[in-house]
């Protein structure tokens, strides 16, 4: 079996690379530019096989996907790449794995597959989204009596441009800022729910704002979770209302508008004068004890991008064990049995997880 990786000389695509090379499969690393391809041909050679494509041009994609049974999406910006990799891939029946998730891009790929019905994506399997969806359904599947759950998510650590510009891309898409989850539905936070901008995380003194993304919303209701919330953090105050602002005032409709918000992203989510760090908190109440709030918090000081490629690469080795039993399109918290990928994440970067009661 042979799984290829466009992007494979991103920050991405290396923590990709470094699964796989642990692996017994083929591999082929897909990159552009030959200066960034030198190194890792050093490290990973003659066990990786390395090959320059042009994902602009059809032809060459439909060449790396006859080539490979696996094919991995670490190339940017997700926003302009959109389906092209993955359409080709379910027309030859392959398996496709990317990064990137959102709304647009699953639509987009449903329509393909309904007309081949055949081959498997997985979209968003990176941290966020992907693993903070992971983690929260860990949670749930393990309570039988969940009442409520809340997820914080915090990473602070550089983003690439690439990566910056697609959070950017994809505010066009999100409009469910201030609103939760109950019995299926979205509902806004209104009247005494709301919490004011300085609400402070679970954790040390970040500042928190309350969001929905389609992952989480199809991970809630794929385990039926009668009340949930997302809260994405920030190291301060004027971090947030910068994030606000840049889609209150749509700084995200021309190219050089995003190519302006994503360097501003860059700086709203990293702090050099923080530690790096990933945190993951789950808060949840069952109905075996009233009012009884437990605690689950995953932590780790690994580069944000690097983990992502772990997320992917794993998520690549875990659909190749069962390749021809899944045939769908998917975001990751959808999937069955993910949980492995947290317990083997811990073979590549250092994770805490620790449980608590309120």
């Amino acid at each position: 079996m042979r799984i290829g990786v466009f992007g494979a000389t991103g920050e991405v695509g290396k923590g990709v690379l470094k699964v796989l090379a642990q692996e017994k499969y083929q591999v082929t690393a897909y990159y552009r530019t030959p200066r960034k391809a030198y190194e890792l041909k050093r490290i990973y050679y003659p066990k990786i096989d390395f090959e320059q494509i042009d994902l602009q041009r059809m032809e060459s994609i439909e060449l790396a996907c006859e080539k490979c049974d696996i094919l991995i999406n670490c190339a940017g910006p997700a926003s302009e790449i959109l389906d092209r990799i993955a359409c080709v891939c379910i027309q030859k029946r392959k398996l496709y794995v990317d990064v990137a998730g959102g709304r647009t891009l699953r639509q987009k790929i449903e329509l393909d597959y309904k007309t081949y019905n055949r081959g498997c994506c997985v979209l968003g399997a990176g941290i966020y989204p992907g693993l903070t969806e992971v983690f929260a359904s860990a949670i749930a599947k393990s309570q039988s009596s969940l009442k409520e759950l809340r997820m914080y998510f915090y990473g602070n650590s550089s983003l690439s441009e690439n990566a910056a510009y697609d959070i950017v891309a994809g505010m066009t898409e999100s409009a469910s800022g201030m609103s939760y989850l109950r019995d299926g539905k979205v509902l806004k936070i209104i009247g005494n729910e709301i919490k004011d901008l300085k609400a402070k995380a679970p954790f040390d003194e970040l500042v928190i704002m309350p969001v929905l993304n389609g992952e989480f919303c199809e991970m809630v209701f794929k385990r039926k979770i009668p009340t949930a919330y997302f809260y994405q953090s920030f190291f301060n105050e004027k971090a947030l209302i910068d994030f606000i602002m840049i889609k209150a005032l749509e700084k995200y409709k021309t190219v050089e508008q995003k190519k302006e918000s994503a360097k501003k992203i860059q700086e709203l989510l990293y702090s050099p004068s923080r530690d790096r760090e990933i945190i993951l908190l789950v808060e949840y109440i069952t109905t075996e004890k009233k009012g009884s709030k437990k605690w689950v918090q995953f932590w780790s000081d690994e580069d944000w991008s690097l983990m992502t490629g772990y997320v992917a690469g794993l998520v690549a080795t875990e659909m190749a064990k069962k390749m021809h039993t899944v045939q769908g399109v998917f975001y990751l918290g959808e999937m069955e049995n993910v949980e492995k990928i947290l317990e083997r994440l811990t073979s590549f970067c250092k994770i805490t997880i620790s449980k608590g009661n309120n």
